[in-house]
């Protein structure tokens, strides 16, 4: 079975280990789990937008996943947007707060009017205004790094 599973602390620091626990990509059955820790997580953005990639892949190759351990430890990871990809049915009763300027969820870039509007929803969170040049550069470096070709 693929599987995914999410340790406490999912961080760059530990990414080795963590990404060494895991049957991602078996295909052995048609169903996929991904598992969170129930008390306590810390999972930095490059392992959240790891997760939703892994749970597109799931989707083409016509697994469902599983998701047997969220609680209010997932709270993070549904307001990034993670179980948009999943999908995953889970409410919070938590206020939304505009993330403008703060942070940014998981983006799914496909095109290039998503990849303009990505690049500006990044630029926005560096507060480079006073340094055009500054801003200039990581707006060419990250059009780059998402701009299908």
């Amino acid at each position: 079975m693929a599987e995914f599973i999410v340790p406490t602390n999912a961080t760059l620091h530990s990414a080795r280990s963590f990404l060494s626990i895991s049957k991602y990509f078996n295909l052995s059955e048609t169903r996929a789990t991904l598992t969170l820790h129930s008390k306590w997580m810390h999972i930095e953005p490059f392992a959240l937008s790891m997760i939703a990639a892994w749970a597109g892949w799931c989707q083409e190759h016509s697994l469902d996943v599983d998701v047997p351990s969220i609680t209010k430890t997932s709270d993070y990871a549904w307001r990034m947007n993670l179980f948009q990809y999943l999908p995953v049915d889970y409410h919070p009763p938590r206020i939304e707060h505009e993330e403008a300027g703060r942070f940014m969820p998981i983006k799914n870039v496909r095109n290039n009017s998503e990849a303009k509007t990505a690049i500006a929803d990044i630029s926005a969170l560096l507060h480079l205004t006073d340094y055009p040049e500054s801003l200039a550069a990581v707006q060419y470096c990250i059009s780059e790094l998402i701009t299908q070709k």
